[in-house]
């Protein structure tokens, strides 16, 4: 089976809605990121919350002082009760005159798993941003940072049925959505559109479900209380449930490290983390056909 990588890669060349984030909307991306930073990190400190950079921005941070160069994006990761305290003040509207904040709520419906902040004002239009009613800003995704139950035959069962509730979920958005250019662009290779007819009729057959219902009991079974056991896990990331497991001290305390202008939290053990992402040879400096860059529809600054 391709890789969604290759997919993607195989479907823009055969379709002009998508285009590669250039070099100088990667900078101007970069800059408007940092200033959503600027004012999350402000409002958590006011707060006693410490949003911790995550993923790429870790490895920027190590190896390149900041943002990776062709980076594009800023996530972070909060421990469960931080991220938890954070969505409570987004929801009294701390800073919503700037930002618009959307995460999985059974009384309302968001696209994501995770929160997403939003810059009013700017626009960050990706493919199945085309008929969503989510926001379509420039965005900063924050990830809670879960612990693992002690209890490994539970632990086991997150990690087999957390992806696949996630892929019908995902499925269930597609199907009703009922996005057009979106079904054009996925049907315009063979592969892509055997993806998009699953997809499809997987969402379909989820449809006595709500997606915000579905999203919401995704969310809730990610938690576990902590205890002896002292692991953590980042659920909705990349790597799901049991590929994002780690040791607590790998992340906490989390300390600071210069990220460009600024000193912002990065894990406790960069090195561990980093080696659990990428490899014993995070330092080396990718091949430029290997570097990745998002796809958008559109971008407003």
């Amino acid at each position: 089976m391709k890789s969604d990588k290759i997919m993607m890669n195989e479907l823009v060349a055969k379709s002009n809605l998508l285009h590669e984030v250039t070099e100088e909307e990667c900078e101007q991306l970069k800059a408007v990121l940092l200033g959503m930073y600027e004012d999350i990190n402000t409002l958590c400190q006011e707060h006693g919350i410490t949003p911790i950079l995550g993923g790429g921005n870790v490895l920027g941070a190590v190896r390149h002082g900041g943002f990776i160069p062709w980076d594009d994006d800023l996530d972070l990761m909060m421990l469960r009760d931080d991220y938890e305290r954070f969505k409570q003040l987004c929801v009294k509207g701390e800073f919503a005159e700037k930002y618009e904040v959307t995460f999985p709520d059974k009384y309302r419906d968001t696209k994501n798993l995770f929160l997403k902040v939003y810059k009013r004002g700017t626009v960050c239009e990706e493919l199945l941003d085309l008929k969503n009613s989510s926001p379509k800003g420039i965005f900063v995704d924050v990830f809670p940072i879960d612990y693992v139950s002690k209890n490994t035959t539970v632990r086991w069962l997150k990690g087999l049925f957390l992806p696949v509730l996630m892929f019908l979920c995902n499925s269930l958005l597609i199907y009703k959505v009922d996005n057009e250019r979106y079904r054009q662009f996925m049907c315009a290779t063979k592969y892509g559109r055997y993806r998009y007819r699953l997809r499809k009729i997987v969402g379909w057959s989820m449809s006595v479900f709500s997606h915000r219902w579905l999203s919401y009991c995704i969310d809730r079974l990610c938690q576990s209380e902590r205890n002896e056991c002292n692991l953590v896990t980042i659920p909705t990331g990349r790597r799901r449930y049991n590929g994002a497991m780690s040791p607590y001290d790998v992340f906490f305390p989390a300390r600071k490290m210069k990220f460009c202008s600024m000193d912002a939290f990065v894990p406790n053990d960069t090195h561990r983390f980093l080696v659990s992402y990428y490899g014993e040879n995070y330092m080396e400096v990718p091949p430029v056909e290997k570097r990745e860059r998002h796809l958008v529809v559109h971008l407003k600054f």
